[in-house]
């Protein structure tokens, strides 16, 4: 493997406006098990790659590569595991056809090193996949660093097919499934659509239109019977939006500490996680399950009311084996029972109020005459209670209120009801 020359490292501390040419091929792909680090390191390798030209290997300093990819824990461990996976991705380009070229596959990368006592870190891309980054048919510009700040997965994905389609005259309307296979959502996640919506398409769709150039916005589609079958997507400029200043890609050997900025946490986390485990450690074992925070804010309750002692090997063994998950599953029957009962009540007193009104409109369509008896009646019946009662509007309630029982036992009479 090539270690780039001295002259392109000087380059990268001093780029400004860190843009990519992303193939069309490499947006539209189906991806599974593809995590937020893992999606900004290939982003930083194209960038690396498209400034370099055509080589067998390229090389970037490792503390840049770490800080602009979110990887906090001291040590390279945590990096070494990222790319060992990014060695085992194979993707499939083109999913959605929009490049008209032939079915491709092949893995992401063909291989990388961190040499011992060495500051930067190596890597290749294998031939096929190098010729679609440097001479792509297709391609949509990519500020890096702009992507390098989204918090979800997803959010990236949508982020760059949104900016594919940004200046064509339509978007395709995609199938859920088609559309989960581009997201990369794993199978057999979110299996309740209501779960897929809130964690995979809202997230996504409000963290682009709060920290992005594009505004967008997303319809779904049923096709048959009451299940969604289709997603649709509108796409537009946020001509509102600020670029973040640039930041070049300096050198930078400062280890970020756990919650240095809390806005890479989401604020649920920080409410429960106890304040001496809020270290790089934990950091490491919570970040994967971002997107899913029922699961992880349960299985952290989990661990702070039964773990007695190592707390991270047991938060780590209860996110691995789902500890909580009976919790949960109590929870939500709970809940449900809750709403149910909320439901009811409601249903009730919906049918209380069409059933006054119904009262209401037969009274009204009797002959004036007629209203007056009912009217009459209804303050002789009352009229125990009414001497002790000087105030106009509670005189008026009462005498309605009978009005309205005596009219419900006509109605019932004469079976209208």
């Amino acid at each position: 493997m090539t270690r780039c020359p001295l002259f392109y490292i000087i380059f990268i501390m001093k780029e400004k406006a860190l843009i990519i040419k992303k193939a069309s091929a490499l947006i539209q792909t189906n991806v599974k098990n593809f995590t937020l680090v893992q999606r900004k390191l290939i982003n930083l390798f194209i960038y690396i790659a498209q400034k370099n030209g055509d080589k067998e290997g390229y090389s970037i300093s490792t503390s840049v590569l770490k800080k602009k990819c979110g990887i906090t824990m001291k040590g390279n461990e945590d990096l070494k595991t990222q790319l060992l996976n990014l060695l085992g991705v194979v993707i499939q380009f083109n999913y959605l056809g929009k490049d008209n070229e032939d079915w491709e596959a092949c893995t992401l990368i063909s291989g990388a090193r961190i040499q011992k006592g060495s500051k930067y870190t190596e890597f290749e891309f294998p031939k096929r996949l190098r010729e679609k980054i440097l001479t792509p048919n297709m391609y949509v510009p990519l500020n890096i660093l702009l992507i390098a700040n989204l918090k979800s997965k997803y959010t990236i994905v949508l982020y760059e097919f949104l900016k594919d389609y940004l200046h064509s005259p339509a978007i395709p309307e995609l199938t859920i499934l088609q559309f989960k296979n581009l997201m990369g959502v794993e199978e057999g996640r979110y299996k309740k659509f209501k779960d897929f919506r809130k964690r995979v398409i809202d997230k996504a769709v409000n963290e682009i239109n709060e920290s992005t150039e594009i505004q967008c916005f997303c319809t779904l589609v049923k096709n048959h019977g009451n299940k969604y079958s289709h997603i649709k997507f509108v796409v537009k400029e946020n001509k509102n939006f600020k670029f973040p200043q640039s930041v070049s890609l300096v050198e930078d050997t400062e280890q970020l500490p756990l919650f240095k900025s809390k806005t890479e946490i989401p604020t649920e986390i920080l409410k429960i996680l106890p304040q001496k485990y809020q270290i790089n450690l934990i950091y490491h074992q919570i970040a994967p399950y971002f997107d899913d925070l029922d699961f992880l804010i349960s299985n952290i309750k989990y661990a702070n009311q039964n773990c007695t002692k190592n707390y991270p090997a047991y938060l780590k063994l209860a996110l691995k084996n789902d500890y909580a998950k009976v919790n949960r599953e109590v929870k939500e029957k709970k809940d449900k029972i809750v709403q149910n009962k909320k439901d009811h009540i409601k249903e009730k007193k919906d049918q209380e109020k069409l059933l006054k009104q119904k009262v209401w409109d037969y009274f009204n369509s009797l002959l004036e005459g007629e209203q007056v008896e009912f009217r009459s009646d209804a303050e002789e019946k009352m009229s125990a209670v009414l001497k002790f009662i000087k105030i106009p509007e509670v005189r008026k309630d009462i005498i309605n209120a009978q009005i309205e029982k005596d009219m419900f036992a006509e109605l019932e009479q004469v079976r209208k009801i």
